[in-house]
């Protein structure tokens, strides 16, 4: 894993018009289809972070398994970005805005402080709780209706 230590802070969610988050949470709306955003190095990251003995309290080892399985099986695939900049205190969290930006995410959505403080281009970083607030300001919102007759 590129000999780095692993810190378990993300997957990248896109939409279609593209909102990226990471694994603390979905990015969903009934007007803006999602789909999570991963790499090899994200999912090897994740499988071994949430073998931490800290996770026991809420997940078993064969739920953090099932967890990283589903994941890989859902998510839109991407290779590890080859072409990695320096944008946050931690290099070994760059190539998760990396994978954001190859995707054409719109966001970031972590609760690492070494992410959540970056600026990284046009990429917004967003806490889970922010990404919370996002979508239940879009579930209060009424749908979008589609034209006459459409199912």
């Amino acid at each position: 894993m590129r000999g780095s230590r692993q810190r378990g802070d993300g997957s990248v969610t896109t939409a279609r018009n593209r909102l990226a988050t990471n694994t603390s949470g979905a990015a969903t709306s009934s007007s803006t289809p999602t789909a999570t955003v991963v790499c090899p190095h994200l999912v090897d990251e994740l499988a071994g972070v949430l073998h931490r003995p800290k996770f026991r309290p809420f997940l078993t080892i064969d739920e953090s398994d099932q967890a990283v399985e589903l994941l890989a099986r859902v998510a839109e695939h991407h290779d590890d970005p080859s072409d990695v900049p320096l944008w946050s205190r931690d290099p070994n969290d760059d190539y998760l805005l990396a994978l954001a930006v190859d995707a054409e995410a719109a966001a970031l959505v972590s609760g690492d402080k070494d992410l959540t403080t970056v600026e990284a281009g046009d990429m917004t970083v967003l806490t889970p709780a922010a990404l919370l607030e996002l979508l239940e300001s879009h579930d209060a919102q009424p749908a979008e209706q589609g034209p006459p007759g459409d199912v």
